[in-house]
């Protein structure tokens, strides 16, 4: 006969460690339950301010570096992309020869001026065009000889050509008459001409007569003349000089002349010469019109700049 179990008695020592042991996990539980807390403040949730910093990064675009499209009449510089010579009557800097052109990038029209001395003079960012019949005003900003600079490059076609052009502005002093499709350096080496030969039939063809146009200190007019001296039997002459004088002053300059560079047509383009007197080397650089026995003279040399017509009675 199986005799039934009865429950264990739940004796004071029985109680005393049962209190303990539920204590115990009570108090696991809620030290388990502040380490959770404890960890989820310490990453606290993107403040309102936080969210939209991050939003504008993240949305921010870098701006464009294509420069804007040149505005206007461009129309105009199609016709001026062929590489332009400059014409020997408007040349400084000892005759020499710069050369124009035009040119477009992704819409934006440039403009370079180079020359076989110096490379590249100039490269302008045409910012706007404004045509006015046969003149156009461009917007320049310069990108080469002297950055960030703005100025105004104004363009007109020579009277009755469609392939000479002049283009100047007070940026560096610029000012020259350009031939399209002109692109080869035309001065002839001195020792190909005769100097002789050039100065009887151009510059040498009398006295020459500064024009009121060009004559200062209180209208002195000046006088150029170019001459041989010490003729041989043949006619020929062993030496050419150059004077220049005035009216107040009397003579100013006498010069033996050394050499002659030409153009393509013979015209004299500048002088190599020598004054006589403080012995200093110079150039003049000329620019003869056969139409009208005339001559544009001018150098650095005592800053001398005038026009002159041959009186050929002299």
């Amino acid at each position: 006969m199986r005799h039934k179990q009865s429950s264990p008695k739940w004796t004071p020592t029985r109680k005393l460690w049962a209190g303990v042991g539920i204590i115990v996990i009570i108090g696991f539980a809620f030290f388990l339950g502040l380490s959770i807390a404890g960890h989820q403040s310490a990453t606290p949730e993107p403040s309102a301010a936080t969210s939209s910093k991050v939003k504008v990064q993240s949305s921010h675009k870098v701006a464009s570096s294509r420069r804007p499209d040149s505005t206007g009449d461009v129309d105009v510089l199609s016709d001026l992309t062929e590489k332009a010579g400059e014409n020997a009557s408007t040349r400084t800097n000892d005759n020499e020869k710069t050369y124009s052109q035009f040119k477009q990038q992704n819409g934006t029209w440039y403009w370079w001026l180079t020359s076989s001395k110096r490379g590249t003079i100039e490269v302008g960012e045409v910012r706007s065009v404004a045509k006015d019949g046969q003149t156009a005003q461009l917007k320049m900003k310069s990108e080469y000889y002297d950055q960030g600079t703005n100025y105004t490059l104004t363009f007109h076609w020579l009277a009755g050509s469609n392939t000479q052009y002049n283009l100047n502005t007070d940026f560096k002093q610029i000012n020259g008459d350009y031939t399209l499709g002109d692109t080869e350096d035309d001065v002839t080496p001195a020792k190909d001409v005769n100097l002789q030969d050039v100065i009887e039939s151009t510059v040498g063809r009398g006295l020459g007569y500064e024009d009121a146009s060009t004559q200062t200190n209180g209208g002195d007019q000046t006088t150029s003349e170019f001459y041989g001296m010490n003729p041989s039997r043949n006619g020929r002459y062993a030496h050419w000089y150059w004077d220049f004088s005035s009216k107040k002053r009397g003579p100013i300059i006498h010069a033996m002349i050394g050499s002659v560079k030409v153009d393509y047509a013979g015209n004299p383009t500048s002088f190599e010469m020598s004054d006589m007197e403080k012995q200093k080397d110079f150039t003049v650089n000329v620019s003869y019109d056969w139409s009208s026995n005339t001559y544009h003279l001018w150098t650095s040399y005592q800053n001398i700049d005038g026009r002159y017509t041959n009186d050929e009675a002299h």
